[in-house]
């Protein structure tokens, strides 16, 4: 199945996840890219969505300044998918799941997984790691795929 990812997270906890800036280089200087790109230390891309007021209708709410839109911008995802369907725990190794799993250590996140023209249908409000690998599990089985959003306390003063 063909998902999408999306997360959006403080620009103040971006870092506590392992994701860098990618700069782009002319001239001797260093420049953010445009759209910005973000990568991890296994290689997973991210490309800074421009307009998160995109998910306001969703979770009914408008991003303050100091936060970031990303949407994993390979096919990563697919990987894990394919690991969560073949048995087993592989999907434990896997460097997609490892990174969403250290999400649960951020004060504040949303993650959005849907398919092309499909609405969410379930929510899940995160504490844990393990709380992410089930909502993970519960999303990525090929015979009741979901597209879900998980999230770490809701942001109350976004207006």
């Amino acid at each position: 199945m063909d998902y999408y990812l999306d997360l959006i997270i403080s620009k103040q906890e971006i870092e506590k996840v392992g994701l860098t800036e990618r700069l782009c280089e002319w001239g001797g200087e260093k420049y953010s890219c445009n759209p910005a790109q973000y990568y991890t230390n296994t290689d997973i891309e991210f490309v800074k969505i421009e307009k998160i007021d995109i998910y306001s209708e969703i979770v009914d709410m408008k991003a303050p300044e100091n936060f970031i839109g990303l949407s994993l911008k390979s096919d990563i995802i697919n990987d894990l998918e394919y690991a969560i369907n073949s048995g087993g725990t592989s999907f434990n190794e896997n460097s997609l799941f490892l990174f969403l799993k250290q999400l649960s250590g951020l004060d504040f996140f949303y993650v959005f997984l849907l398919r092309e023209d499909e609405k969410i249908k379930e929510a899940y409000e995160i504490k844990t790691g393990e709380d992410i690998c089930a909502a993970l599990l519960g999303c990525l089985k090929w015979s009741n795929p979901k597209d879900i959003m998980f999230f770490k306390n809701i942001y109350k003063n976004i207006q």
